[in-house]
């Protein structure tokens, strides 16, 4: 098959198959952005355990500070923040149109799964165009969510590599 981009083969043949092939594939970048959070968070909350286990987490309050201080200072405060920002991105960030087909709050706010249904079949229902809004709100939040993985990555990173310095330098 060819993945040129004016290869038509690859797109799906009308406007609802090419909605839902869309819908899929943001909600799976969104569960990839997650799933690296999850494990940065991991390793970068494993990683503070083990110095705190060492007694790094505190050295860095020693006056005055020395190398070995700056590193621990930069291991504890990389590993915390990139911490921080992993769990911010887990969190849902999802508005969503207000009076949608697709939203669960849009659907929530329907007084009755008989209203919705009405209105989901209702003859000048445009469900591509609703799914496709949807689409455009799950896109700027899976934005959203890239860029914080990222920003945690490089605290977590500088981090980890603060404390691997460290423990290579400084531990018996």
């Amino acid at each position: 098959m060819n993945n040129s981009p004016n290869d038509q083969t690859a797109v799906p043949s009308n406007a609802g198959d090419f909605a839902s092939a869309v819908h899929d594939y943001i909600n799976q970048s969104i569960q990839f952005a997650d799933q690296k959070a999850a494990f940065l968070f991991t390793a970068v909350a494993a990683m503070l355990a083990f110095l705190h286990q060492k007694g790094i987490t505190t050295e860095w309050t020693a006056d005055p500070w020395t190398f070995q201080h700056i590193l621990a200072f930069v291991a504890v405060v990389g590993l915390t923040i990139g911490a921080a920002i992993a769990v911010w991105v887990v969190r849902p960030r999802i508005g969503g149109d207000r009076a949608g087909l697709v939203f669960w709050k849009s659907i929530a706010k329907i007084d009755s799964a008989e209203a919705y249904a009405r209105q989901v079949l209702a003859p000048n229902a445009d469900l591509t165009d609703a799914m496709l809004k949807h689409c455009h709100e799950l896109a700027k939040n899976c934005k959203w969510k890239y860029l914080r993985v990222d920003i945690a990555v490089a605290f977590g990173g500088v981090g980890l590599l603060a404390s691997i310095l460290h423990l290579a330098l400084f531990t018996n």
